[in-house]
């Protein structure tokens, strides 16, 4: 399995044992420098994006892969709309040369609260547009997170993540208020 491990901050990284462990070649990814020094022989490091990364691995750049991304059949995107909306965009554009035509894209997409009430409050619901014909289809992303990417509706995606971000906002001061009050944490 290769595997794109891809970060922000350096600081975001986690779990490094396990994804090595899972994996059998992993591109350490960053958008911070310097970025990532491998610890396993084989593995590489990228600061930059997601499709910036694939695209380097996949070309070469990188140095020799011990997994080709032309042997992949799945490629499964876990992140922010923005990143997956980008590698589903890029699978059809310069990542195309590189992947196999029969390969399947699916998408993690999140719900903006888990409701554990699965498919009652529709705060969840995905719209989904059938590639072929165009015709729009609705499903609770509650129940269904892993949907095709080339059916997922990105801008209906952002726009339905984007509506308890005021919520989430104030909850997180709150939480900061309480836990400087408790003496958990210093104050601003």
């Amino acid at each position: 399995m290769l595997y794109f491990a891809v970060y922000k901050k350096i600081a975001d990284r986690y779990t490094v044992a396990e994804i090595e462990a899972a994996a059998d070649e992993v591109v350490w990814c960053c958008d911070e420098a310097p970025g990532f020094a491998p610890t396993r022989a084989g593995d590489k490091a990228f600061v930059g994006n997601i499709v910036e990364a694939m695209a380097a691995h996949a070309s070469g750049t990188l140095g020799a892969a011990r997994v080709s991304m032309a042997d992949a059949n799945r490629v499964v995107a876990i992140g922010s709309d923005g990143m997956m909306a980008a590698v589903a965009r890029a699978r059809h554009g310069i990542l195309a040369p590189y992947l196999a035509k029969s390969h399947v894209a699916i998408g993690s997409i999140n719900s903006p609260m888990q409701c554990m009430m699965k498919e009652i409050c529709a705060q969840c619901l995905q719209p989904q547009i059938d590639p072929a014909t165009g015709k729009a289809t609705y499903v609770f992303s509650c129940f269904n997170q892993d949907q095709p990417l080339d059916a997922v509706d990105w801008p209906a995606l952002r726009d339905r993540l984007r509506q308890n971000s005021l919520q989430e906002k104030l909850t997180a001061q709150w939480i900061d208020r309480a836990l400087v009050l408790e003496g958990a944490r210093k104050g601003h």
